[in-house]
């Protein structure tokens, strides 16, 4: 006979948000006939937000106070409550 185990989740404390927000993309002179246009537009767009994914993973590695517990602590003490 065999024991059933039913498996066990534990909720990690909450976390930050990173965003970034990025220029407006301006594609009013954009001919959509245009393949190579379209594609140089998109490709564009692809690089600038994977670079900015990229920054953001970099800053949250970097980030002190990513975990709940140093950011409550350092806000504790320092009387931030906002």
């Amino acid at each position: 006979q065999e024991t059933f185990v039913a498996p066990v989740s534990v909720p990690r404390l909450p976390s930050r948000f990173y965003f970034l927000f990025l220029k407006p993309v301006q594609t009013n002179d954009l001919d959509y006939k245009d393949k190579k246009a379209c594609q140089d537009a998109y490709d564009k767009i692809k690089a600038d937000v994977e670079d900015g994914i990229a920054k953001l993973l970099k800053d949250r590695e970097n980030d002190p106070f990513k975990d709940f517990g140093a950011r409550v602590f350092y806000e504790a003490v320092n009387n931030r409550t906002e």
